[in-house]
């Protein structure tokens, strides 16, 4: 047995033998050549306990650092990690720039419930961009009377809005995420759920964001500079939270257990420094700060940033 994974994760080194076989159908690969090939040796104590890992001894090695060096994100944030608004059909919720200059002309109450919408395609790493994007914001309960304009603008779709899978006022949101809504209202840490590199931004617009996001409620610096690091991409990477394609999958699942190292407060300023710099340049020529970056995390996990960041 060689492939590499965490319990209850996918597996990194299984996931390359798998990709190098292309196929467990008839004719059956010569799996004990993919394995020489792609596999991993492991070490005698990888199955001990109840939080084995089947990974190699190096990495094994690497992941026991990082999580010693600070608590769990989830418990960093205090459990504040959210789904972004699933609206069960965006055709009829989310509007472009002039639709949303038309209802409120038409009933200026509309621009209650019209907000800034970020999707996963518009948030990059340090940078969170709207891209004219509104979401019309109905909360479940929401009352109608006072919105006119919105209603009629949603009437054109009410069949499909009546067959959603969930039960809700045909006008209103399938998820609106009510109990935490205000934390959208906030400056935070935004980030999309499946990419190639992390791209984790800062929204300080008070946009709301879809079901391919998640947010935290913070405006930490000192954490997003963390979070877009390289050593963060590979604990990913390490974990097994990925799929096909190369790309990263960053669930809540995955995310929560980021290792937060318990910085001075120094390095935390630094740090934070840097990545004013990133954001403020919206991601542009971030290289040398980045770098930067990189190098300090990688110390406050303690890793050797020559070989193992």
């Amino acid at each position: 047995m060689v492939f590499t994974a965490q319990k209850g994760h996918n597996a990194t080194g299984g996931s390359t033998i798998l990709t190098l076989a292309k196929s467990l159908d008839p004719p059956y690969p010569d799996v004990a050549a993919l394995v020489r090939d792609a596999g991993n040796p492991l070490p005698s104590n990888a199955l001990n306990g109840s939080d084995w890992s089947l990974t190699d001894e190096s990495t094994t090695a690497r992941l026991r650092k990082l999580k010693a060096a600070g608590a769990p994100l989830g418990e960093y944030v205090r459990g504040q990690l959210y789904y972004g608004i699933k609206t069960g059909l965006n055709k009829a919720f989310v509007i472009d720039g002039a639709k949303r200059a038309e209802l409120i002309s038409r009933n200026p109450e509309s621009a209650e419930v019209i907000k800034p919408f970020l999707t996963g395609r518009g948030i990059r790493k340090w940078d969170a961009d709207a891209q004219d994007k509104w979401l019309i914001y109905m909360n479940h309960g929401v009352r109608t009377s006072h919105l006119p304009a919105v209603v009629e603008h949603l009437e054109p779709f009410r069949r499909e809005l009546e067959g959603r899978a969930t039960k809700q006022e045909w006008y209103e949101l399938q998820q609106p995420q009510a109990r935490y809504a205000a934390a959208f209202e906030k400056p935070k840490i935004v980030f999309p759920d499946i990419v190639k590199r992390p791209r984790f931004a800062l929204d300080t617009t008070g946009a709301y964001s879809g079901d391919t996001t998640f947010l935290i409620p913070v405006a930490d610096l000192y954490l997003l500079g963390l979070l877009n690091s390289a050593s963060v991409e590979n604990f990913f990477i390490e974990v097994g939270a990925t799929v096909r394609g190369g790309y990263l999958r960053f669930k809540r699942q995955y995310v929560e257990q980021i290792p937060i190292p318990d910085a001075p407060a120094a390095d935390r300023d630094a740090i934070a420094e840097l990545v004013r710099k990133c954001l403020d340049a919206k991601g542009v020529g971030c290289e040398e700060w980045e770098a930067e970056i990189d190098g300090r995390v990688a110390a406050l996990y303690g890793l050797d940033t020559a070989t193992e960041m």
